[in-house]
């Protein structure tokens, strides 16, 4: 990935791109004041606050299909991306 991509993620809208780029392209550790900050930020963020609260309702109604992304499965999932570790 070159640097301009790299700044290209780094300057996106979306904090948790933000984050993963930090953590995962520019191998920051999770304690370095920009991940924090980031971190923080996409805590934040009114669509991760929205994943929190499906989450919770695990385990939720019967999953008809896979790929049922109203599921609580699915934000679950998506919040451990979201924080998966490095390693």
């Amino acid at each position: 990935m070159t640097v301009d991509q790299t700044q290209w993620l780094l300057e996106s809208d979306e904090p948790w791109t933000r984050y993963r780029t930090l953590l995962d392209l520019l191998e920051r550790p999770e304690d370095d004041p920009e991940a924090r900050a980031a971190r923080t930020e996409m805590l934040a963020h009114p669509q991760v606050h929205k994943l929190i609260t499906e989450a919770a309702t695990w385990p939720g109604r019967p999953l008809k299909r896979h790929n049922d992304a109203s599921h609580p499965l699915y934000a679950f999932s998506t919040l451990a991306r979201l924080r998966r570790a490095r390693g």
